[in-house]
């Protein structure tokens, strides 16, 4: 009889263990939460990079693409290209503005020849999207989705942040319902990528994001929302060349990584003397896995005087405290990256 009943026990012991497994596993697997994004851009190349990466990232929703008019690239250009893009990558539906007011003191401006290159965007000719920006401006489309959006909206901001200190000038009521503003600008303890004449004088202590409207910047450091700063100093250590693009070209094959690589060529091919970094997509990292990053709050304040350190980014007690980004794991970042563009 101690063998009958030991079979049937055994059984129902197993039975339990293997429930009590199922039911572990199933809260261990938790679906992390969808974050809404509206993306300040410019359309300059690494701008397209950041957006591939959030588009290919999926638990990023990209609400919408406003687009700076003071910035890298010419405000039409910029939002013609935007639209062109989303339609190759089936994703028009993603609105993008075509206003944008001039700044509150920029002064200074990016090189025309600079420029250029934005109205073909760096060789790659898109067809013409049947679905064009609309006639709205950046704040309003920023108020806009963020009204609409059912829970916090993140702000990436890969440019000047003019139109944002629009959006939070106009719209107080709003404020609480801004998760946090992630922000590619600055340079800390490291030197300026302006190096020419700017606003009249030889700068080489700020970031161009900062210094093309440094008063803008300076409203957005001090509102109060939570506020993360990628500068200079952590994303100038994650070089764009071709070695980087052999090593994991093998992953660019959705639509948006095919995009992707030929823009990278393009782009160190139109640039062969130039140091390229991957800039603004680093900032969009901190929204696809923060924790690749080391960070420290500090207080800082922007320089809005006229002079060879306008726009200039520095450590104050008496500034606002900004949570920055002080150093990153390359290979995660490299890796995050480029598996995220291969075919689902």
């Amino acid at each position: 009889m101690k063998l009958l009943w030991d079979f049937p026990k055994k059984v129902l012991s197993l039975t339990f263990l293997c429930l009590n497994f199922v039911g572990c596993a199933k809260t261990e697997t938790a679906t992390p939460e969808t974050k809404h994004v509206v993306v300040v851009t410019d359309a300059f190349f690494d701008d397209f990079l950041a957006i591939s990466y959030l588009l290919e990232s999926p638990y990023i929703l990209v609400d919408a693409l406003v687009v700076s008019g003071i910035g890298f690239c010419y405000l039409d250009a910029g939002a013609k290209n935007l639209a062109n893009y989303l339609a190759y990558v089936k994703m028009p539906h993603i609105p993008i503005s075509s206003l944008s007011n001039t700044g509150m003191c920029n002064e200074g401006s990016v090189p025309k020849a600079w420029l250029l290159d934005e109205q073909n965007l760096f060789g790659i000719h898109l067809k013409n999207s049947p679905k064009g920006p609309r006639q709205i401006s950046g704040s309003d489309l920023i108020a806009e989705k963020v009204l609409r959006a059912n829970s916090k909206v993140t702000l990436l901001c890969i440019t000047a942040l003019n139109n944002v200190a629009e959006f939070l000038l106009n719209y107080p009521y709003l404020h609480g319902k801004i998760e946090k503003i992630v922000i590619m600008g600055g340079a800390i303890y490291v030197p300026g990528n302006i190096n020419t004449k700017f606003n009249g004088y030889l700068n080489d202590t700020a970031e161009y994001n900062i210094a093309l409207d440094p008063c803008s910047a300076e409203v957005v450091f001090n509102a109060d929302i939570p506020k993360v700063l990628c500068p200079l100093d952590v994303t100038d250590t994650l070089p764009l060349n071709r070695d980087i693009i052999n090593e994991y070209r093998s992953y660019l094959t959705s639509d948006v990584g095919e995009f992707v690589n030929v823009l990278m060529h393009n782009v160190i091919k139109l640039n062969e003397d130039a140091k390229l970094m991957f800039w603004d997509a680093v900032a969009a990292a901190y929204l696809v896995d923060p924790s690749m990053f080391t960070t420290r709050k500090l207080n800082l304040v922007v320089n809005t005087t006229q002079g060879p350190d306008f726009g200039k980014t520095s450590i104050n007690y008496d500034g606002s405290e900004i949570e920055v980004c002080t150093g990153i794991n390359q290979d995660l970042f490299y890796k995050s990256f480029f598996h995220s563009m291969k075919s689902k």
